[in-house]
C-alpha cells in the first residue's frame, strides 16, 4: 500500500450578503462542489504534465458567522478561513499551482490559499484576490499560481504547460460578445461613447484607429453595434473581465459618497441654470461659509448637510484666487502642474498648419512687456531664462474653438507669458485670447486677436480677471480630458490588457505591475459609461460640449510614452538641463517648482526600487531580449494598443535591462505620481468653481460695447455669469467630491497593503528598503509643507501636498495610491 502525506491547508474566502451566503448553503446542500486539486512543481513521466493530487472538496455554505455549515476561522471582520487537506504520495513534489473548479452558480471572492508542507515551517501562499464563477466559464480550471516569480526559461517543467493555458485562454478571440464572468482580454477601439439609436445628437465619432482621432485601445466586449451606426457600440456596455470588477465592499463606497455629494448639489436646484450672481453666493455653497472650523460638520443636522465640504484652495483665504500670484502658483502646484513650458523665443511662434487653422501671428510686443520685466530686455529675459508659457494656442482646444463658439459654450485659444522675478516667485504678464477664423481657412482668413497686459497698479482690473479666467478655463478643461484622462486613465488602460494577455501571472513583471493596476479597467469602464458618455455630465458641464472626447484626441496625437517619465517630460518643456552636480542630475530654472521638486524625490525612490526588482531575475541584455512573454508584450504595447503611434521613433528597443528598467518606471509613475496630482487635487482646487470653470458663457467685451458697459456697471456678477451655471458648478463638484475621495480600501505607497510582490526573500528585502525611502519621502514633504515656500503654498496658503505618499481616507489633497482606482 502506498504511504500517504497529509498536506494541510486553509482558504480564505470573502465574507458575503445574506443573499449570496443562503444561494452557497442551498448549493452545498444540493450536493454542488469546490473541487480543488494540486499541481506539482516536476513532471509526472505518464502525463508530461505536472503531478497532481486526488481532487479535493471544499464546501462554504457561509450563511452567517453563525450559521456556517462548515467549520471555519474568522481572520477579520471581511473573510473566513476554511480547511483544506490533501493526501498525496511521499514523493509528491512541492506544490506550484492549485487548479480549483466551482459547480456553485453564483460567484465567490477568494482572498488565498495557504498549505502547510509536512517538515517545513512556513507556508506556502496561493494568492488569488478574485471572484471564482462556474467553471465552464473558464473553459478549464481557474489556476492560482504559487507566489512565486519565474522568467519563461526558468518555469519549473510542471508549471508549463499550465502557463501556456492561462495566457491562451485571457487572449480568447475577437468573435461574439462577451459574457459576464469571463476573464477574457482584447481590445476594440473607442466606438462606445454614444448612443445614436437613442437619439442622432447623441452621436459621437471612432476614437483611435485613424490619424485624425487617435486614441488607446479600450478592452473589447463584442456588444451588438447600433442600428443607427454599424460602426459604434452603446454607451452602456458593461462587459469588464471579472478580475478588474469592484469588490462588493469599494461599490457600496462609491454608493455612498455619490449619494452625499448628490446631496450636496440639492442646494443649487433653487438657482438651477442661472449663473451666480455674487461670490458670497458661491461661497454659500459650502459648510460654515468657508470657516474651516466648521468644516467638519459638513455632513450634520446643522443645516449644512446639503453643503459642499469647503475646497482646500479656499479655507485659509476665500479670495486667493483672484491674485496673480496664486494664478502662477497653481501653474507650478496645482492639479496640472505639468503644463507649463519655458519660452524659448520671442515672440512665440505657432506651429499649426495654416491650410488647415489659418494664418496666425502673435501680436504681443515687447512694448506690452515694459515696466514689467525687472529692468531686463526681453532677450535678456530669454537668456536668464526667467520667462515662461502656458500655451493654449498650439494646443488641443484650437480645431475646436470656432465649432464650440457656435453653439452656447465661449471659449478662447490663449498664451499667457509668466516672468520669473529676482526673488524667485512666478508672476503672469501678459495674457493673449485668440479666435480662430469660423468658416474654412484660406490666405486670407484671420485670427481675432486681444491682448491684456497684467495691471500696474495693484488694483483689481476686471479685464485682466476675465482674462485670467479664461484661461483656468482651457486648463482645468485639459485637466480632466487630458492631464487625467489620457495620460493617467485611458493611457494605462492598453498596458493592462497587453499585461494580461501577454505575461503569466507568474511573470516577475506581471506580478510587480499587477498592483498597480487594481480597479483601473473598472474605473475606465464607470466613466465612460457615466461621466464621458454622450449626454453625460462632462459635456452638459464642460465648454468643450459634445468635442470633449475628440478634444482628448487632439491632445493624444501629442502623447509620447518616453516624456510620461517625469526628467524627460521637465527636460522636454525646458523647466530644467541635465547636470550631474545637481541632485537627481536635473538642475530645475525656477527652484521652488513644488510638483518638480517632490515628483523627482519620489522618481529617485521608484527608480531604485523598480532597478533592485528587475536586477534579481534578469541577470544582463540577454535575459531581456530572449524573454519571449516580454517581447511579445511590448510589440503589443507599441503596435495594437497604442497602435495609433506605433510608426513613432521614440518607442524603446527593449532589449536591455536599463530600458526595461526605464519602461515599468514610467509605468509606476504614471499610475502613482501622476495620477495623485491629476486626480486627487480636483476638488482642491476646481472645488472652488471661480478658481477652475469648466463652462465659458461670454466671450470678454469690446470696449464701448453695451456688455462693456454691463461689466463696468458690475463687474463681479459680470465676471460670474461669463462662467459656470449653479447647475453645471454643482454637477462638476459632485463630480470632483467623488473622484477626488480616498477610499477605505486603498493601499498607499509604502503603507499598509503595499505588500512585496513575490515572498522571494530578495524581493522581501528589497522591498522593505523601497518601504523605508517612501516613510523617509513622506517626512520630506510633511516638513516642505510644514515651512513652505512662496510656490508651494501660495496666497491661498494651501501647500502643495499631492505626492505626499501617506493619507487617511477622504477629501485629503495627498496620498498616493499604488493604482488610478477611483
Amino acid at each position: 500500500m502506498e504511504s500517504l502525506s497529509l498536506i494541510q491547508g486553509k482558504v480564505e474566502i470573502a465574507k458575503e450578503g445574506l443573499v449570496d451566503s443562503i444561494s452557497h448553503s442551498v448549493a452545498t446542500a444540493l450536493g454542488f462542489k469546490i473541487n480543488l486539486q494540486l499541481v506539482s512543481l516536476t513532471v509526472d513521466p505518464a502525463t508530461a504534465t505536472g503531478q497532481r493530487s486526488a481532487i479535493q472538496n471544499l464546501k462554504i455554505g457561509t450563511r452567517l458567522p453563525s450559521f456556517l455549515t462548515t467549520p471555519a476561522q474568522k481572520i477579520n471582520k471581511d473573510s473566513y478561513l476554511f480547511p483544506l487537506c490533501f493526501s498525496v504520495a511521499q514523493d509528491f513534489a512541492t506544490p506550484g499551482a492549485i487548479l480549483l473548479d466551482s459547480e456553485f452558480e453564483l460567484e465567490f471572492f477568494l482572498e488565498s490559499i495557504r498549505l502547510q508542507l509536512p517538515g517545513l515551517r512556513s507556508e506556502i501562499l496561493f494568492p488569488a484576490k478574485f471572484w471564482i464563477n462556474q467553471s465552464k466559464l473558464y473553459a478549464g480550471s481557474r489556476i492560482l499560481f504559487a507566489d512565486e516569480a519565474y522568467l519563461p526559461c526558468d518555469t519549473p517543467k510542471g508549471l508549463e504547460k499550465l502557463r501556456r493555458e492561462e495566457l491562451a485562454y485571457l487572449k480568447g478571440n475577437d468573435t461574439g460578445a462577451r459574457k459576464t464572468g469571463e476573464r477574457i482580454y482584447s481590445y476594440d477601439l473607442y466606438n462606445n461613447l454614444g448612443n445614436p439609436d437613442s437619439s442622432a445628437d447623441l452621436a459621437r465619432p471612432v476614437l483611435g484607429g485613424s490619424k485624425d482621432l487617435p486614441y488607446p485601445r479600450r478592452c473589447r466586449t463584442g456588444s451588438k453595434h447600433t442600428e443607427a451606426d454599424p460602426k459604434s457600440e452603446p454607451s452602456e456596455s458593461t462587459y469588464l473581465p471579472r478580475d478588474e470588477v469592484f469588490t462588493t465592499q469599494k461599490n457600496n463606497a462609491i454608493t455612498s459618497k455619490g449619494i452625499v455629494a448628490t446631496i450636496h448639489g440639492l442646494q443649487t436646484l433653487i438657482g438651477g441654470e442661472k449663473p451666480f450672481k455674487s461670490l458670497e453666493e458661491v461661497y454659500g455653497l459650502y459648510a460654515g461659509n468657508l470657516d474651516p472650523s466648521l468644516s467638519s460638520k459638513y455632513s450634520q443636522s446643522d443645516g449644512t448637510l446639503f453643503k459642499f465640504p469647503p475646497p482646500i484652495v479656499a479655507q485659509a483665504n476665500k479670495q486667493a484666487w483672484m491674485s496673480d500670484e496664486e494664478f502662477a502658483h497653481q501653474r507650478l502646484a496645482g492639479m496640472n502642474p505639468n503644463m507649463i513650458r519655458r519660452l524659448k523665443e520671442f515672440p512665440p511662434k505657432s506651429t499649426l498648419n495654416t491650410d488647415v487653422h489659418g494664418r496666425e501671428k502673435c501680436t504681443i510686443t515687447e512694448n506690452h512687456l515694459e515696466g514689467r520685466l525687472e529692468g531686463l530686455t526681453v532677450q535678456q529675459a530669454l537668456d536668464e531664462k526667467r520667462l515662461y508659457i502656458l500655451d493654449y494656442h498650439d494646443s488641443f482646444i484650437t480645431p475646436y474653438v470656432a465649432k464650440i463658439n457656435e453653439g452656447e459654450g465661449k471659449v478662447y485659444a490663449s498664451r499667457t507669458l509668466f516672468f520669473l522675478t529676482k526673488a524667485g516667485v512666478l508672476i503672469p504678464i501678459v495674457i493673449e485670447l485668440l479666435l480662430p477664423p469660423k468658416l474654412r481657412p484660406s490666405d486670407n482668413a484671420s485670427w481675432t486677436n486681444r491682448v491684456f497686459p497684467s495691471p500696474m497698479s495693484g488694483k483689481t482690473d476686471w479685464l485682466w480677471q476675465l482674462a485670467k479666467g479664461h484661461v483656468a478655463l482651457v486648463d482645468t478643461c485639459h485637466q480632466h480630458l487630458c492631464s487625467h484622462w489620457i495620460k493617467t486613465h485611458a493611457g494605462m488602460e492598453p498596458f493592462i490588457i497587453a499585461t494580461r494577455r501577454n505575461l503569466s501571472a507568474i511573470h516577475p513583471a506581471a506580478k510587480f505591475l499587477s498592483p498597480h493596476f487594481k480597479d483601473t479597467m473598472g474605473t475606465n469602464q464607470a466613466a465612460r459609461a457615466a461621466f464621458l458618455n454622450g449626454g453625460g455630465c462632462i459635456e452638459k458641464s464642460f465648454v468643450t460640449g459634445k468635442y470633449s472626447n475628440e478634444v482628448s484626441s487632439i491632445d493624444y496625437k501629442q502623447w509620447r510614452f518616453d516624456e510620461q517619465a517625469l526628467p524627460k517630460d521637465l527636460l522636454a518643456r525646458g523647466m530644467a538641463e541635465l547636470d550631474k552636480k545637481a541632485e537627481h542630475g536635473l538642475k530645475l530654472y525656477i527652484e521652488d517648482y513644488p510638483y518638480a521638486n517632490d515628483g523627482l524625490n519620489l522618481w529617485a525612490a521608484l527608480e531604485k526600487w523598480v532597478t533592485e526588482y528587475t536586477d534579481i531575475y534578469y541577470q544582463d541584455d540577454k535575459a531581456v531580449e530572449k524573454d519571449e512573454e516580454l517581447q511579445a508584450w511590448w510589440t503589443e504595447v507599441r503596435e495594437v494598443r497604442h497602435g495609433d503611434h506605433k510608426d513613432a521613433k521614440w518607442w524603446a528597443k527593449l532589449v536591455t535591462k536599463s530600458a526595461l528598467i526605464e519602461t515599468i518606471l514610467t509605468i509606476l509613475w504614471v499610475a502613482t505620481g501622476l495620477h495623485g496630482v491629476a486626480g486627487f487635487g480636483q476638488y482642491p482646487f476646481a472645488g472652488l468653481m471661480p478658481n477652475c470653470p469648466t463652462m465659458g458663457r461670454r466671450l470678454i467685451p469690446e470696449e464701448g460695447s453695451a456688455e462693456y458697459k454691463e461689466l463696468m456697471g458690475n463687474p463681479e456678477t459680470f465676471f460670474l455669469s461669463s462662467f459656470s451655471t449653479r447647475t453645471e458648478a454643482a454637477s462638476t463638484m459632485e463630480t470632483f467630491e467623488i473622484t477626488s475621495q480616498h477610499l477605505g480600501e486603498e493601499a498607499y505607497l509604502g503603507g499598509d497593503g503595499d505588500d512585496p510582490p513575490s515572498s522571494n526573500a530578495r524581493v522581501v528585502a528589497a522591498h522593505q528598503r523601497f518601504r523605508a525611502s517612501i516613510a523617509a519621502l513622506h517626512d520630506i514633504i510633511l516638513a516642505r509643507t510644514t515651512n513652505p515656500t512662496p510656490h508651494r503654498a501660495g496666497p491661498s496658503q494651501m501647500p502643495f501636498s499631492l505626492l505626499l505618499p501617506y493619507s487617511p481616507p477622504g477629501l485629503t489633497g495627498r496620498g498616493l495610491v499604488k493604482s488610478i482606482s477611483i
